[in-house]
């Protein structure tokens, strides 16, 4: 089982505000229509598991939106009907707008393995209009620092994360777990870019089919403990929607927060590649 995504509390899981599976189709099929629908919308490009069928309730939708600044309210509004439409069903939806003449400049915050990314969707189903990404200029473009400064802010997240973590409140908590769980395949599949690994595509059952190739003993063991609590998870989650059991969730948050610990050794470890 190959997942990663959002970590719920326990009051998502006993109120079920968790999406079901047909919601995403469902919000999917309203971003293209609203952006199709959108005068100001330039092109986008949808992102996530279910551009590769092989989402469940934890996965989340991200779109890159390029829009016409002088038809941003428009756009705007489109986004927020969107964002509303995935809160109402609970599915974990975020737009991301980018003005066309930023674009066309270095001041785009789209970097250089996230357009990697943005690339491998655009081909697998996820363009919506034209591909924006032509359309985005890169200023002395250079692969290591983009991968450095990911790597560089996940460091920064996690330990910043950890030292707060008994005080963080209950939403915090959750999203910091989330990231807890996800970043080992994030950061395998920046490291695969870095390294120029040719793949098919880099969806996360590609990423982790090829990463153990170009890891050492540690950074594999890491990322084959941290990947499967992340699926243990998963068959949790999907156990307390049939059975909810608050005292059995519970100690499967507690383990996440103590693989923590894990996930800032191997970002670690993977940051030190770099120097």
């Amino acid at each position: 089982m190959i997942i990663v995504g959002k970590v719920f509390s326990w009051n998502e899981v006993g109120e079920k505000k968790i999406p079901q599976l047909l919601d995403f189709t469902t919000i999917v099929n309203k971003i293209r229509q609203d952006l199709e629908a959108a005068d100001g919308v330039v092109g986008g490009i949808l992102c996530g598991s279910i551009l590769w069928n092989s989402y469940n309730q934890r996965s989340d939708i991200d779109c890159v939106v390029v829009y016409d600044p002088a038809k941003r309210r428009e756009v705007f509004d489109a986004l927020r009907g969107i964002n509303q439409a995935a809160a109402d069903r609970h599915v974990p939806a975020e737009m991301i707008p980018l003005d066309l003449h930023i674009a066309g400049t270095p001041l785009h915050h789209i970097g250089l393995s996230f357009a990697a990314h943005l690339r491998y969707a655009a081909e697998n189903g996820g363009l919506i209009k034209e591909n924006p990404l032509p359309l985005l200029v890169f200023d002395d473009a250079n692969g290591i620092e983009d991968v450095r400064g990911y790597l560089r802010n996940k460091l920064r997240r996690l330990e910043k994360g950890l030292s707060a973590l008994p005080t963080m409140e209950i939403t915090e908590l959750h999203r910091f777990l989330q990231k807890v769980l996800e970043a080992p395949v994030h950061v395998a599949r920046r490291i695969l870019w870095w390294q120029k690994v040719e793949t098919a595509d880099d969806s996360k059952r590609t990423v982790m089919r090829h990463y153990p190739d170009i890891a050492n003993a540690q950074e594999r063991d890491l990322f084959a403990k941290i990947t499967a609590a992340d699926s243990e998870y998963t068959t949790e989650l999907l156990a307390q929607l049939q059975h909810p059991n608050e005292g059995r969730y519970s100690r499967a948050i507690e383990e996440i927060k103590d693989l923590a610990w894990d996930t800032l050794e191997f970002v670690r470890l993977n940051a030190l590649r770099l120097v």
